[in-house]
């Protein structure tokens, strides 16, 4: 059996694609994790405030400078953990979500298309 297919649009394509350039997913991970640390901090336990106001966003993760931090998030064989960051993610996943969408759509955008 002899098919032949025809592709059409290549070109199209590959200037929207050249035009909207690359996806900045790193920025979007880093607004994600700013977006995400009003929720972790209000699921951190808090006596001084200093571990709760000590959360912050990184382009590789969250840190808390805060030393006892470690052991209140993960927990230890004396201290039940928090888990606020996975609470925070699971409980806002908008706030995963949007920071991903919008550097998509700018994308989206630059390559001349609307969503």
């Amino acid at each position: 059996m002899d098919v032949s297919v025809e592709i059409k649009g290549v070109e199209e394509n590959v200037r929207a694609l050249n035009a909207a350039g690359n996806v900045n997913v790193a920025e979007g991970s880093y607004q994600a994790g700013l977006a995400l640390i009003p929720y972790i901090a209000a699921e951190t336990r808090v006596l001084s405030g200093a571990m709760r106001g000590g959360w912050e966003a990184t382009h590789e993760g969250f840190i808390n400078e805060v030393d006892y931090s470690p052991y209140q998030e993960y927990g230890t064989v004396w201290v039940a953990p928090t888990h606020a960051i996975r609470k925070a993610m699971d409980a806002h996943p908008e706030a995963l979500t949007q920071p991903f969408e919008k550097v998509t759509d700018d994308a989206i955008g630059k390559a001349g298309f609307s969503r």
